[in-house]
């Protein structure tokens, strides 16, 4: 059985290395597949400008509270904290107890596409 999945993994890397994807793509075409991913946003009011007050598409990347979400902007690749208001979530204080419960009640959110 192990042994299937690893000649599974070398015939697909092997796959890879052919088509010249990955790590085993050409130097010349590397900076082509690089996303420049902006982590802080200086001039908030020129995306809601530039957007036109119309949905966005996102991906959830963080989800710290019910009401607070760290999102992925597409396909600018801007990060920003996106939080919502109207709804009402009860604050937990994050211990033992709480943690399993916060884990799974935000893995639930987390790589979501939305449209924000």
């Amino acid at each position: 059985m192990f042994s299937e999945y690893l000649h599974k993994l070398n015939d697909l890397q092997n796959a890879a290395k052919a088509a010249k994807k990955g790590k085993w793509l050409d130097d010349d075409t590397q900076e082509q597949h690089v996303r420049n991913v902006v982590w802080t946003l200086e001039n908030r009011r020129h995306l809601l400008e530039t957007s036109r007050r119309e949905p966005i598409d996102a991906v959830v990347e963080y989800v710290r509270d019910g009401s607070t979400l760290r999102v992925l902007l597409l396909p600018s690749f801007t990060y920003v904290t996106v939080m919502i208001t109207g709804i009402r979530v009860r604050q937990l204080m994050i211990d033992s107890a709480f943690g399993e419960f916060v884990f799974i009640s935000g893995f639930r959110r987390l790589y979501a596409t939305v449209r924000c």
